[in-house]
């Protein structure tokens, strides 16, 4: 599929720099380090979108999964630096017992002690016994997860994705491009 979106991109940048150069009568020059840092920047870019759109798609597969009432075994905040809240999980499939861990999707940004204090205030919502719904995955039963929702990195990704990508179109037709 990126081959496809890479191929179909070049080709509509080779007919627009074309029509540029036949009605415009544009002169296209070529400094070396330019096309290096546009390409590095074009295939970044679609490399971190096309990541990202795989986290999305998972997001939106995760929303059928089936839910089944667990119980909290334990909440914690964990990590020295980059401090999260880890709820530990226990949940029954067709009899069977599994055991789940979530950080319920915290972003990890911010400063230490934002962190650690945001930590905190998710985990005094969940004492040990408390009945959660957990959404586990029927083809892996082992898999689940007590809140479905992209991770912050995916949206990150996404936006330096479309950053990298305007930037390799400016740097293309600013850089590239000149007049007779």
């Amino acid at each position: 599929m990126l081959l496809i979106i890479a191929t179909v991109t070049i080709f509509i940048i080779s007919v627009i720099l074309n029509y540029l150069v036949v009605k415009y009568k544009v002169f296209i020059r070529f400094n070396l380090t330019a096309v290096i840092l546009n390409a590095f920047l074009f295939i970044a870019g679609l490399f971190m979108i096309f990541n990202s759109t795989e986290a999305f798609d998972r997001f939106s597969e995760m929303k059928t999964w089936p839910v089944v009432t667990g119980v909290i075994t334990d909440s914690k905040v964990v990590g020295e630096r980059a401090k999260r809240p880890e709820l530990d999980y226990r949940y029954t499939v067709n009899g069977k017992a599994y055991l789940g861990n979530s950080d319920l999707a915290t972003p990890s940004f911010g400063g230490k002690n934002y962190r650690d204090q945001s930590s905190r205030a998710v985990i005094s919502k969940f004492n040990k016994g408390d009945s959660v719904k957990v959404f586990y995955n029927p083809d892996n039963l082992e898999e689940s997860v007590l809140k479905i929702s992209p991770k912050w990195s995916s949206f990150m990704q996404y936006g330096l994705g479309i950053i990298f990508l305007s930037l390799a179109f400016g740097l293309l037709f600013s850089g590239l491009l000149e007049r007779k």
